[in-house]
């Protein structure tokens, strides 16, 4: 899937606007992994990812890519965000910037809306849930050995006091992480290091919102 950065060209009928390059490398990987059935195969290969490079960027963006090329044979939009502290403030800003821009509009996460293109929106972790990715990750390893580990740890700065990062899910995944061989760095690319079962329900409903938008195209 071709890295678009701020250079907005389509060319897959699915398209899924994410808010940085954890996220992409995170969704590739998700998509390459539900590639493996063989009903979803050309899944992976349906989807053009943009990187956001920041949520601001939203507004501008959806603005723009009525008049970019490749967008007229879009079947399908999704928009996937971190919740952070405020679900439905930040699903409500991803509806202001659709407005905005003269597009259809989901009244909740996952509902499709709309033709050429249909749209759907996927806050993260989960429907009506406070996080972001990392929280989505970390809950797919509970019963990993490590996270006991990585648990004690934060548990043992808390008692000394020791200021803790304001991110504290990112702080845990980069602990959880360092217990892996290679150990990478970043969220996304242990994603595609294998290092997040994807099968697991944590991503279920990541999962059917990559299928539910790939099915628009399937039965256009």
């Amino acid at each position: 899937m071709p890295d678009h950065g701020h250079r907005l060209e389509f060319s897959k009928p699915c398209l899924l606007i994410v808010e940085g390059n954890d996220d992409k490398c995170f969704f590739e990987a998700l998509l390459s992994y539900l590639s493996s059935s063989s009903r979803l195969q050309s899944i992976s290969q349906s989807f053009d990812i943009y990187n956001l490079n920041g949520k601001d960027r939203l507004n501008d963006v959806l603005k723009t890519i009525k008049q970019t090329p490749g967008f007229n044979s879009v079947k399908a939009l999704g928009i996937v965000r971190d919740s952070n502290s405020h679900p439905a403030r930040t699903f409500q800003s991803i509806q202001n910037a659709l407005k905005s821009a003269g597009f259809s509009c989901p009244k909740k996460e996952m509902e499709m809306v709309g033709e050429e293109p249909k749209i759907s929106i996927k806050l993260i972790p989960g429907i009506n849930q406070t996080g972001m990715l990392e929280d989505l990750c970390l809950s797919s390893v509970r019963a990993d050995p490590a996270i006991n580990c990585v648990d004690s740890y934060f548990d043992c700065l808390k008692e000394r006091k020791i200021i803790i990062s304001k991110d504290k899910p990112k702080a845990k995944c980069q602990a959880f992480l360092a217990s892996r061989p290679r150990s990478p760095r970043d969220t996304g690319i242990a994603a595609k290091r294998s290092v997040w079962p994807f099968e697991s329900s944590a991503f279920g409903e990541m999962r059917q919102f990559l299928i539910n938008l790939f099915q628009v195209n399937d039965q256009g």
